[in-house]
């Protein structure tokens, strides 16, 4: 799944540019819920349960495309 598809998905809204730096907060319109809802797909894209190290060190698009590319 492309990482501006996924974060559109879960952030409910169009995303602007995006690189691995642009911190998950910095998005326009980012929130608490869009942040669960990026949690749940990503544990059903990866199929397990996400630790709290895990969830905890996604910061930046990248730490999310790391996350994806790593499984």
């Amino acid at each position: 799944m492309d990482i501006g598809e996924l974060l559109r998905e879960v952030g409910g809204r169009p995303v602007a540019a995006l690189d691995s730096q642009t911190a998950l907060s910095g998005i326009d319109g980012w929130d608490s819920l869009a942040m669960v809802r990026l949690m749940v797909k990503l544990e059903q894209l990866l199929d397990r349960e996400l630790g709290e190290d895990e969830l905890g060190a996604l910061v930046t698009v990248g730490d999310v495309q790391r996350l994806i590319g790593g499984s």
